[in-house]
């Protein structure tokens, strides 16, 4: 499932998008077609989310910046969900990962 931003950044609107294993943003003028695709977090490691990362849902935007949450599966397939706070006018910045 692909999530996006509810607002423009630089007049272009930003979305989430798996690449597995790995969470990559891509950027679009229409909502239709999709550009410029970038990495923004993949597996660790080690740990809970040392197989793939995945999007759990929206972005919320908070006073801190743009709170997301999002699944990491582990080695023996189990399912976790973490936090990622990115940078409220630049969402390709990860400020911090749970």
């Amino acid at each position: 499932m692909q999530y996006y931003f509810r607002r423009m950044f630089n007049g272009e609107y930003v979305m989430f998008h798996r690449l597995e294993p790995d969470l990559c943003i891509a950027r679009s003028i229409d909502l239709r077609r999709w550009y410029d695709l970038k990495y923004i977090l993949g597996p660790r490691d080690k740990g809970w989310d040392f197989w793939k990362v995945g999007a759990a849902g929206p972005p919320m935007l908070v006073n801190e910046g743009w709170l997301f949450i999002y699944h990491g599966v582990s080695v023996d397939r189990v399912y976790s969900l973490g936090a990622v706070l990115l940078d409220k006018n630049d969402p390709e910045q990860v400020l911090y990962r749970s």
